[in-house]
């Protein structure tokens, strides 16, 4: 019987006939083609030379499958490149070292940001971003200036990452002409401090008027506060660097803090009951600020929601002190009040209950506001719901000042 040639086939004895095999190589095998005995039904099988037959017909046959499939891969067009466009750099830019790192809440605000880039120009060739493209962007957003900031800074790092990638040979928004925009100019009155504290007790987040008070003092952004370790607070003092500016491959911080705490005795004893009710609970953190709730560290926006109801909680204290209580519909009301606009008209009679009612929650200022006309009779007043957390940044800086500390 005369020998006949085919790829992949492969003869071992066997007994009464030999065993024939379809034995693709390693390169095969590893893209999903399997050893296999052949023919099929190779047991069935009385007369050598007709088995023969059939697993040479069997080994063809496979490979013209193998040569059918590897055809139609090879003679495939490749992919279309994608366009070039502004959305489809976003996408490179997603799955990219760049964006990859970068922490839960950085990839939410950067989300939001690219959201508005896609609607500016998603399908516009990156190529065609210049200047004046910017420019009107920019001036687009000139009713939220902080937000049109972010989504420009943005634009610059994806750009940046458009340059990195051979999309475009020069970063247009490197120097984009940032909206300036000016400072609040809001501190946080004495006043303000003790009554925020006292909501924050009374609501059983005592964290959250530690964390005001700790602020009133250090000026630090609202996530470094709550991150605070307990470690900061050793030999009656609080000892810490600034994170901002670190480079870890440089070794360099930021610059040092120190705060003797004997020099404030209140935050002194604030920090000592609030390092014990920490310890009292069961489950055990290493910050200073934690949840009554989890006894964890604050989630940024779990932090913010409850700074929120503390504060609304503080505002509505001061108005029921001065005799204001909340109807069922929701409006506040003061029958003394009520009985001096009596002979108003209804719908100026409601703007001035409305008035006096956030009036009633306010503190005196000794400084004008920025943008306050020295002509209105409220111009030295801030109310409690105006005030932020970060605005206490602004009073550590300005009680630094007030003590004569230099620049």
């Amino acid at each position: 019987m005369a020998k006949i040639t085919v790829r992949y086939f492969v003869q071992r004895k066997g007994n009464p006939f030999p065993r024939y095999f379809w034995a693709p190589s390693s390169e095969l095998r590893r893209e999903g083609w399997a050893l296999q005995r052949i023919p099929d039904n190779w047991d069935s099988y009385g007369d050598g030379a007709v088995l023969y037959a059939a697993a040479i017909a069997k080994a063809q046959a496979l490979n013209q499958m193998l040569d059918d499939r590897r055809g139609a891969a090879i003679k495939a067009p490749p992919p279309a490149a994608l366009p070039r466009t502004v959305e489809n750099l976003i996408r490179e830019y997603r799955m990219s070292d760049w964006f990859k790192p970068l922490g839960p809440k950085t990839k939410r605000d950067y989300e939001q940001c690219l959201a508005r880039i896609i609607d500016w120009a998603g399908d516009c060739p990156v190529r065609a971003i210049d200047d004046d493209r910017i420019s009107k962007l920019r001036k687009g957003m000139a009713r939220t200036p902080t937000f049109a900031n972010a989504v420009v800074r943005v634009l610059r790092r994806l750009l940046g990452f458009g340059v990195k990638k051979g999309w475009i040979m020069v970063n247009p928004a490197s120097k984009p002409g940032l909206i300036g925009t000016p400072p609040s100019g809001k501190i946080w009155p004495r006043a303000a401090i003790a009554e925020f504290i006292a909501a924050a007790d009374d609501l059983g987040c005592h964290a959250i008027g530690t964390a005001v008070l700790l602020d009133e003092w250090l000026g630090q952004r609202e996530g470094d506060v709550i991150r605070l370790p307990r470690t900061v607070y050793r030999n009656g003092e609080l000892v810490f660097r600034q994170a901002k500016g670190q480079s870890l491959a440089k070794g360099t911080q930021g610059s040092g803090m120190v705060l003797p705490i004997d020099l404030v005795p209140e935050l002194k004893a604030r920090l000592a009951e609030q390092l014990k009710r920490n310890d009292d609970r069961k489950v055990k953190s290493l910050v200073i600020i934690q949840s009554e709730i989890t006894g964890q560290p604050y989630k940024e926006d779990f932090f913010r929601h409850e700074f929120a109801r503390v504060r609304a909680h503080a505002a509505a204290r001061m108005r029921e002190a001065k005799g204001w209580y909340r109807g069922k519909d929701g409006v506040w009301r003061n029958d003394q009040v009520a009985a001096k606009v009596a002979d108003l008209p209804a719908k100026v009679r409601a703007e001035a209950m409305a008035a006096a009612a956030a009036d009633a929650a306010t503190f005196d200022l000794d400084y004008l506001l920025p943008g306050r006309d020295i002509a209105d009779p409220d111009c030295f007043k801030i109310g409690m719901e105006e005030l932020q957390f970060m605005h206490l940044r602004h009073t550590a800086i300005t009680r630094l000042g007030e003590f004569q500390v230099s620049p």
